[in-house]
């Protein structure tokens, strides 16, 4: 299959018609059989990292939007799934196409699009990496987990993995032994102590409160508990909220609310607050 691109890009009298031409021909490409060939002659630069994702041999491409030459002097890393969820961001089309190839929105053939080796650790820069492999596959493993108590501490993430970061393991230290750990997550969901070992160990600096409140619906309606001490400050209202709508009591030990900064967990004050709270 070829697909020429050298003269125009699809031309619409509305933006909204022109952007659905341009996911026509990624979604016409991401269907195509695996052993099929693709050329596409002539696509704007920002369109590269993309095309290449789904095996095309791309020919000629061309500056044509604000960012195409930013993407052609990063051409060299393109090949990294964080190069691409990076440089997919600069076209909204191309963010577009890349989470329906992740999620299966658009049923590729198994080979048409390529395969990165797996990675441990890695960084969450934008959207797109909320469904890289590496998450999807980890998420499937809590929808399979069963806990073996009836009270838990939910803490946040920490940049520090793989876990117990220094803040968990102060945690830890005070916990009762008829509790255990959950963390709080808007990469991951929520994340059992028993997995930290299984876990990726990414660092992010872009939340997903609709992740981890959908999680939290979905967790605790299949599991209610007996006791919920909540010890978090970012994400906190959208753990509220989630309980709330499963009217499922909690004890939070902070108040809930938009936090303008991260609160030191292991101020010996909040700590003894966290006792109490799990001994009470």
């Amino acid at each position: 299959m070829q697909i020429d691109l050298r003269e125009l890009l699809p031309v619409a009298s509305r933006y909204e018609d022109q952007y659905q031409q341009y996911m026509d021909i990624f979604k016409k490409i991401a269907l195509a059989p695996a052993d099929d060939e693709v050329m596409v002659d002539g696509p704007p630069w920002c369109w590269v990292p993309l095309l290449e994702h789904l095996k095309c041999d791309v020919i000629t491409p061309r500056a044509v939007f604000d960012h195409c030459r930013i993407v052609k002097e990063a051409d060299a890393t393109r090949f990294d799934r964080t190069a691409l969820e990076v440089l997919c961001g600069f076209r909204p089309e191309c963010t577009d196409a890349l989470w329906k190839c992740d999620v299966g929105e658009w049923a590729a053939p198994k080979g048409r699009i390529r395969e990165y080796k797996p990675k441990q650790s890695f960084i969450v820069t934008t959207n797109g990496s909320f469904h890289r492999p590496e998450v999807l596959g980890f998420m499937d493993k809590p929808r399979q987990y069963r806990p073996t108590k009836s009270k838990v501490l939910l803490v946040p993430c920490a940049a520090d993995k793989p876990y117990p970061s220094p803040m968990h393991k102060k945690c830890l230290a005070l916990m009762p032994d008829d509790f255990y750990m959950m963390n709080a997550t808007g990469v991951l969901g929520l994340v059992p102590q028993d997995m930290w070992d299984v876990m990726p160990w990414y660092d992010s600096g872009v939340p997903n409160e609709w992740r981890l409140y959908q999680t939290i619906i979905w967790y605790f309606t299949r599991f209610p508990h007996d006791k919920i001490i909540v010890y978090c400050d970012f994400y906190s209202i959208a753990i509220q909220h989630a309980l709330q709508h499963i009217q499922h009591p909690a004890r939070f030990v902070l108040q809930p609310k938009q936090y303008e900064d991260y609160v030191d967990l292991m101020r010996p004050d909040l700590l003894m607050k966290l006792y109490s709270a799990l001994t009470i």
